[in-house]
């Protein structure tokens, strides 16, 4: 594995609060460089946008953009995790860039039955959208694409963590983690019950089965949340101000 690069250090408590918004975005950019070498994928341009937190930020598709809520980048607090919550979105919408590359076919080898799973969830009405825009958090979160995507953010950002060392700013991002986590959980058991991922894949298996019968096209999962209606009647208030897409 390839070493961080050192502006990792701006996104530590103190040095985030003290960081110019240019120097932030700049070390999240050279993050989205690093994993992106990692994965043997062309980088995106990381930009801030007036996301929403409750989004976090998303993955452009067709414009090679990861958007950063412009919010949580200029106002979050470095003290409370911020820098580490936006690192977990770099890292969380450059996985759905990955994912892109796969089933756009720029990436081909990949395990050719995940690979599979992700073209299915990616097509259109399959895709569970996110809270914010109506969909169920349970199915949203533990669905292929995204409980993909989270896996991988988490195990770079310990990865992150374990190289900047001691820092107290990481605990109160890891308590908004597991609270984000525990919420999904809840919500998808009290739908599903205990064995909530199977019958989650099985669902997802079933609405693509249903869907490619009707020739629906494939999406990218950020042409899949792009296009997600953004009715809010459904949103789950156990949400946090740092839900990702």
């Amino acid at each position: 594995m390839a070493s961080f690069p050192s502006t990792i250090e701006t996104l530590k408590g103190d040095n985030w609060n003290n960081a110019k918004k240019q120097d932030r975005i700049d070390a999240l950019q050279d993050l989205e460089n690093h994993w992106a070498a990692e994965q043997n994928r062309s980088p995106r341009t990381v930009k801030p946008a007036a996301c929403g937190r409750s989004d976090g930020g998303y993955n452009m598709g067709g414009s090679n953009i990861i958007e950063i809520d412009n919010d949580l980048l200029t106002y979050g607090d470095g003290s409370k995790g911020a820098g580490y919550h936006c690192a977990d979105t770099i890292a969380h919408e450059g996985r759905h860039a990955y994912q892109d590359d796969v089933i756009n076919g720029k990436i081909k080898n990949h395990d050719l039955q995940q690979a599979k799973l992700w073209r299915q969830n990616a097509l259109e009405g399959v895709y569970e959208k996110p809270p914010s825009k109506g969909g169920h958090l349970g199915t949203y979160y533990f669905q292929p694409l995204e409980q993909d995507a989270t896996s991988y953010a988490a195990d770079k950002i310990s990865e992150l963590h374990q190289e900047i060392g001691n820092d107290p700013a990481y605990a109160p991002y890891q308590d908004i983690c597991n609270f984000r986590n525990n919420a999904a959980q809840v919500s998808a058991q009290e739908r599903y019950g205990k064995d909530y991922q199977n019958a989650i894949a099985q669902e997802i298996g079933s609405r693509a089965a249903m869907e490619q019968t009707q020739s629906s096209p494939t999406l990218t999962p950020s042409q899949a949340i792009e296009n997600a209606p953004q009715d809010q009647s459904q949103y789950n208030e156990q949400e946090n101000d740092y839900d990702y897409e």
